[in-house]
């Protein structure tokens, strides 16, 4: 959608500037994130974390699954 509306109105520049405004941030805050686990990658506190959004993050995973399938007409009988 940003590309779209930066070439509308900025031409091939604007659709650049459009996406780099949207991408970047989220991916400065990955890079920033990455450098924090490695250095605390070891600590026991960080470990505990981890191991607790392993189960969440497949919860919510099988929930878009299933969310999607029941959207797209399958009817998954839930």
């Amino acid at each position: 959608m940003a590309t779209f509306i930066g070439i509308r109105t900025g031409g091939v520049l604007g659709a650049v500037i459009a996406t780099l405004g949207i991408v970047l941030p989220s991916f400065i805050i990955i890079l920033i994130t990455a450098k924090c686990f490695e250095k605390f990658k070891d600590s026991k506190a960080v470990k505990g974390v981890m191991s607790g959004l392993k189960p969440a993050v497949v919860g919510m995973i099988g929930t878009a699954f299933l969310s999607v399938g029941v959207g797209a007409g399958y009817g998954l009988g839930l």
